[in-house]
């Protein structure tokens, strides 16, 4: 008997203007001069007609707009900005990934995705900050699928246009430290991040910070306000982080001149003897990696998100598991963190913390499950395809501690790969290769012993579980691939929300 077989009827925007075209009567035109024949109509009809057409002519008959900035005649391709090139396709690219994976880490109370109830509408009237997000976003895609945006037109033509618009609204008094001028300013700040250029990211870090000084901070008194002042307080926060400095004190911008910066674009890796404070945080560390720490593969940047990290996570651990008892600054924290790492990885780091900033991702991803149900829908398909190629091409390491990180790094991919709603191909071969390159791995309870020198709480620990015995039951029986359907997302790609 033939297996069922899954059909879905996927809309895009073209068949969707075709549905949803109005159909009109067409009049007879003149075959002399082109024009519209009027004489059919009735005379009080044609006289309306007339009118009107007089009106269109002198230019006093517009398009009405949406409250954000779409045409209503074109709800799905219309944009501040012409759409030639990548500009549909950044804009799809926005809405559907890089605004689900960010922009929850900011909800608040009425907006559970603020980039896309409050930024996306504003970026939709301002032809500026649309152009700022299409760089964003191309640089992000690009940087995902391993090329360089420096070389792409696309992505020049765009930054070059929200540069020279830049410029000329830091000449207006009355625009040089609006909302909208300090979005694009960090737009831009956030591509030179993915870009690794710090001394632009420097400038532009630099001006914001004299904007907000130039308007007195900011005020909290509505949602919009509050959306702004959350993401300058992070941009600040992730600039501290990669260039290893506190900037939680205004008193301290000397931190971000001389010798700091001019070092900054590598991570920093320490020899022995390790500073007091770096022993500090190394001691209040899971045993796996204080141990890995100490062998000097990892940065002081990986050592300073770790230490960090283990304190929320503690906080995590010890509340009640239940809907809404986690704060948004926990929330916050995690999609910090995730950040973090996607900056490191950028980053010349060891093979070593290179596979463990991945493996520390995909932990983010099941504490997002557990304890905020965020669950890896198709958004996030693309991320977990890059994290079983990363898991498959990893050459396994023979050095005790870096061996045991491995094994966690492993197993942490191997089980958020489990738990995701749309998995890429090939995504049980990662589980499947893990037992035959790590004779250890073929038994729990020797596996569980080392894992538990790392992050494994109770409630990862059974995820994990989980997805060992699943995987060792398609092992037995003989299962290649895992029966997925993968035509959810294609609606997703194909539909412009």
């Amino acid at each position: 008997m033939q297996d069922p077989v899954l059909t879905v009827s996927i809309t895009t925007p073209q068949s969707w203007a075709q549905q949803h075209a109005i159909k009109r009567r067409r009049a007879n035109r003149s075959p002399r001069r082109g024009i519209v024949n009027l004489k059919h109509l009735a005379p009080e009809a044609r006289k309306a007609k007339e009118e009107m057409l007089a009106k269109a002519v002198e230019g006093q008959l517009q398009i009405k707009k949406s409250p954000t900035n779409g045409l209503l005649l074109d709800p799905f391709q219309t944009f501040p900005i012409p759409t030639a090139g990548c500009v549909s396709q950044m804009a799809q690219f926005f809405v559907q990934v890089w605004a689900p994976q960010h922009g929850t880490a900011f909800a608040f109370e009425g907006h559970t995705n603020p980039y896309l109830s409050l930024l996306w509408p504003h970026a939709l009237k301002s032809a500026i900050y649309f152009e700022g997000l299409v760089a964003l976003c191309r640089a992000t895609y690009l940087a995902t699928s391993g090329q360089s945006a420096r070389g792409d037109r696309h992505f020049v033509w765009h930054k070059g246009n929200v540069m020279t618009k830049l410029r000329a609204r830091l000449e207006d008094p009355q625009l040089c430290s609006d909302d909208t001028t300090i979005l694009v300013v960090a737009t831009l700040g956030t591509v030179d991040y993915i870009l690794g250029d710090h001394g632009a990211a420097c400038a532009h870090v630099s001006g914001m910070r004299q904007m907000v000084k130039i308007r007195g901070g900011f005020k909290t008194t509505s949602p919009w306000e509050r959306l702004l002042k959350t993401n300058v307080d992070a941009y600040e926060a992730l600039w501290s982080f990669l260039f290893a400095a506190d900037s939680s004190s205004s008193a301290k911008p000397a931190r971000y001149d001389g010798q700091i910066l001019q070092n900054a674009e590598f991570p920093i890796y320490m020899a022995h003897p390790f500073k007091p404070e770096v022993c500090e945080m190394l001691a209040k560390l899971p045993q796996g990696f204080c141990d890995i720490g100490l062998t000097g593969v990892l940065s002081l940047q990986m050592i300073r998100l770790l230490s960090d990290f283990s304190e929320i996570r503690a906080k995590m651990a010890d509340s009640p598991r239940t809907p809404g008892c986690f704060d948004t600054l926990s929330r916050r924290k995690i999609q910090t963190t995730l950040e973090d790492l996607h900056r490191l990885a950028t980053l010349q780091t060891t093979p070593t913390e290179r596979f463990l900033s991945h493996g520390l991702v995909a932990y983010c991803y099941l504490l997002r499950i557990i304890y905020f149900q965020d669950h890896l829908t198709g958004f996030y398909e693309t991320a977990l395809k890059a994290l079983a190629d990363i898991a498959l091409n990893q050459t396994p390491s023979h050095k005790s501690p870096d061996r045991k990180c491995f094994l966690w790094s492993n197993m942490m991919i191997g089980t958020v790969l489990q738990h995701g709603q749309v998995r890429p191909p090939g995504w049980t071969a990662v589980l499947r290769q893990f037992f035959d390159k790590y004779g250890e791995a073929r038994q729990w309870k020797k596996l569980e012993t080392d894992l538990k020198l790392f992050f494994l709480g109770d409630d990862i620990q059974q995820f994990a579980k989980d997805a060992y015995d699943e995987a060792v039951r398609r092992k037995e029986r003989g299962e290649s691939e895992e029966r997925d359907s993968r035509v959810a997302t294609m609606a997703i790609r194909n539909v412009i929300l």
